[in-house]
């Protein structure tokens, strides 16, 4: 059972470093979380992870104080992938108040490929991952983290405690069903 959860953990970061970038984070306008640096990449606009949740929101699902929210570059956008899709993504973390650790980071990319991915992740989830009902198009969790597809996005809301705090691995879902809400 370990090894099924660290293939899916090793799954999910090779999907998230696919193409590389650059980790530096970027400036967010305090308490909206929008960044002040777009990420298009020449389609209808850009996105914003940080518009997916509330730090109100992380803190009701993990049971800790919040830094204000975190806007991270995508490490995909503008780059294609497999099939030549230009992929448009933004990443947002929710660090703790008290510690600095992680708490919640919220992944959201864009592209026509969007369903069939998802599709091809819950595959490799498969046993391991429980499906989400009422989350986005489709939904599931596995490893401290729900995965969902709405339209051509693909979120993740992942909660490094999820893993080992029962309670919030029982709330994640109710965070992820917040951002399905937002996500255009």
């Amino acid at each position: 059972m370990m090894r099924r959860l660290t293939a899916i953990a090793v799954a999910f970061l090779a999907v998230a470093a696919a193409c590389g970038g650059d980790d530096a984070p970027r400036a967010t306008t305090p308490g909206s979380g929008a960044s002040t640096q777009g990420n298009s990449s020449g389609g209808s606009g850009s996105i914003d992870a940080c518009g997916l949740v509330t730090k109100d929101e992380v803190q009701a699902t993990t049971g800790k104080r919040s830094k204000d929210p975190e806007a991270r570059p995508g490490i995909n956008t503008g780059n294609p992938n497999a099939s030549g899709t230009r992929i448009q993504d933004s990443r947002c973390n929710f660090n703790d108040a008290d510690g600095g650790t992680l708490l919640v980071q919220i992944e959201w990319s864009k592209s026509k490929d969007s369903a069939a991915n998802y599709d091809s992740l819950r595959k490799l989830a498969s046993a391991a991952a429980e499906d989400v009902p009422g989350v986005g198009d489709k939904a599931y969790y596995a490893v401290g983290a729900v995965l969902f597809s709405k339209g051509d996005s693909l979120v993740t809301v992942s909660a490094t405690s999820a893993m080992t705090d029962a309670k919030v691995a029982q709330q994640l879902p109710e965070l992820a069903k917040k951002a399905a809400a937002r996500v255009k």
